[in-house]
């Protein structure tokens, strides 16, 4: 009875903490963060578990190699793949937050960047995109925080006030909307080369 318990607990704990919507590739010390998190709430609920059942037949030092074991298989993958890319990304202090708009391959390009060059001085707070199929995903670590109409208050919960625009694909009518909700929240904007052309013509 004791394993299949814990099978369920392990899957539902890492499916609370958003691991399978994080893209491997793309891993981060965020998401060993969340990936110790997650191994902890499972190892708290299976311990609840084993009281329930008093123990019996079960050592208490189960609950210990069992926590190792997923921080380690799960964890270890994940971040041997993200290290054979290019290491663990730690946010340089003194920092100012961005947000990325547009979370395709340019977007997920301006995060690299950002976070490969610390230099720069930004370091990629989250993306906004309005396809709901990348809602809740974490790109290099970096989180889907919303839609391109959440500007204002991702930009406020999240101290943010600069903005990146990504998105090559983006017609004038798009990029309009973009500006003017850029506008709205108050904060600069930055485009991308590619990007930057659809604005010419405009007319203000």
């Amino acid at each position: 009875m004791a394993l299949p318990a814990l099978v369920a607990i392990r899957l539902a704990a890492f499916a609370g903490f958003g691991l399978y919507r994080g893209v491997w590739t793309y891993a981060s010390i965020r998401d060993l963060m969340a990936v110790i998190k997650a191994a902890s709430a499972g190892s708290v609920a299976f311990a609840v578990l084993l009281l329930r059942m008093g123990f019996r037949g079960h050592s208490r030092a189960i609950l210990v190699i069992d926590w190792l074991l997923a921080v380690l298989l799960v964890g270890g993958i994940r971040l041997s793949i993200r290290v054979l890319r290019g290491g663990l990304r730690w946010r340089p202090a003194g920092s100012r937050p961005v947000l990325i708009i547009g979370a395709g391959a340019a977007g997920a390009g301006v995060a690299r960047d950002l976070l490969e060059n610390p230099k720069t001085g930004c370091y990629p707070e989250g993306f906004l995109d309005d396809d709901p199929g990348r809602r809740g995903m974490r790109i290099d670590g970096v989180p889907v925080l919303g839609t391109i109409d959440d500007i204002t208050r991702v930009a406020r919960s999240r101290a943010v006030q600069e903005v990146i625009i990504a998105i090559p694909s983006a017609d004038r009518r798009a990029m309009r909307r973009i500006v003017e909700r850029c506008r709205e929240a108050q904060v600069t904007m930055k485009i991308v080369p590619g990007v930057q052309a659809l604005l010419t013509g405009w007319g203000g």
